[in-house]
């Protein structure tokens, strides 16, 4: 029999998901589809039978996969369960191949495959992949029963309100340090929106800054108001109004600083359209910039979440299945991104792809590493045309 002949009898019907890629691991092979964020560890006889020859041993296999992003948004976005496995046993190629088509490595009809990743119509949704917020949502919500919000901020800081040694402090807060260094804020006012428990707000304040910081959580408005204990007043945002910034009234700022903010305040879990475009919340921001203040987004990479850390440490690599068609990230892209912003009345006077302070290699070398060479984060410095 050819090689052929046994590929199509043995594997009886089914071939190998187009976005599958395969890697020696643990005496074994990991086959990684990473469209749909899965992973499966496979013996070498039953990786075999997916190459159509013979091999040696019994076929095993072991689900490898893990949401890695319940650990926090900045953790590695792989989904590969790093920790020790027992592989079962499969004592037939119809029971293997049942196997690895639950978890996304083959496939028996190519329409159906493409069909599932599209946005979920509810949480419990089985039949298809879901964006990112989607899946996080059935994470933190049906899995976990954790609170969004409260996840939200403890994945960012620790429960003193420091921010964790993870790449929001050598990225993220590395940005901010080198802004405030550069920066005059000596009786200017500052717009902090998502303020969240007040890490940029304190430090505003501490450069001699007067700061609004505006969110929607009263919880973490109130964190900020004892962290900055003073020159710090409240906006409670209220997405559900007509005007969710009413709060705002007139008050004109000299600075507008915006971090994270369309990954999170403006897609809800259930995979809904955003309460408010970026170009409408930038519009109705700029409302409140003085002539010559600047609107700073500190904004997650259009490739936020695309791309699987890959490779060694030190040299990583990595594999993007979307940017401009986008089905699982609602992270907006450059294109996106930069015509809100000249839908708002702005025009963009500085871009920076953000690296990662050198401290953080000795923290996480893997993290530093792959944030050097792929940016996670861009900032957009804007002012009124």
């Amino acid at each position: 029999m050819t090689k052929s002949g046994l590929k199509s009898n043995a594997m009886q019907g089914y071939t190998i998901c187009p976005d599958v890629v395969f890697f020696p691991q643990n005496g074994g092979v990991l086959a990684s589809n990473h469209r749909a964020h899965t992973h499966v560890w496979l013996s070498i006889s039953l990786f075999c039978v997916l190459a159509g020859a013979d091999g040696p041993g019994p076929m095993q296999a072991a689900n490898r996969t893990r949401f890695t992003l319940i650990d926090g948004l900045l953790a590695d976005p792989t989904c590969v369960d790093s920790g020790e496995f027992e592989p079962i046993d499969l004592n037939d190629v119809a029971s293997a191949m049942d196997f690895l088509a639950r978890h996304m490595i083959v496939m028996n009809d190519r329409s159906a495959y493409f069909n599932f990743f599209q946005k979920k119509s509810s949480l419990l949704d089985k039949g298809h992949a879901g964006t990112f917020h989607q899946q996080l949502g059935v994470e933190l919500l049906l899995k976990q029963k954790k609170d969004p919000g409260l996840w939200w901020s403890r994945q960012k800081f620790d429960d003193q309100g420091k921010i964790r040694n993870n790449l929001y402090k050598f990225v993220q807060e590395a940005f901010l340090e080198r802004f405030l260094v550069s920066s005059d804020l000596k009786g200017k006012t500052v717009l902090d929106f998502g303020c969240g428990s007040g890490m940029a707000s304190r430090r505003f304040v501490q450069s001699g800054a007067r700061v609004i910081g505006v969110d929607p959580d009263e919880r973490l408005l109130k964190e900020a108001e004892q962290a900055c204990k003073k020159d710090f007043l409240p906006v409670l945002m209220k997405p559900k109004e007509a005007d969710s910034l009413a709060g705002l009234q007139e008050q004109m700022v000299d600075i507008i600083w915006l971090a994270d903010v369309f990954l999170f305040y403006f897609y809800p879990m259930d995979g809904g359209q955003p309460w408010m475009p970026p170009d409408r919340l930038l519009a109705r921001l700029a409302r409140n910039l003085a002539p010559g203040g600047e609107l700073i987004v500190s904004q997650t990479h259009g490739f936020f979440w695309l791309a699987p850390w890959l490779g060694d440490p030190e040299h990583p690599y990595t594999v993007i299945n979307e940017y401009t068609r986008k089905t699982y990230s609602v992270v907006p892209g450059l294109k996106e991104i930069s015509q809100a912003i000249k839908q708002a009345g702005l025009a963009i006077t500085h871009i920076e792809e953000v690296e990662p302070d050198p401290a953080g290699l000795n923290e996480d070398p893997k993290a530093y590493n792959f944030a050097a060479n792929f940016p996670l984060w861009w900032a957009f410095t804007c002012q009124k045309m």
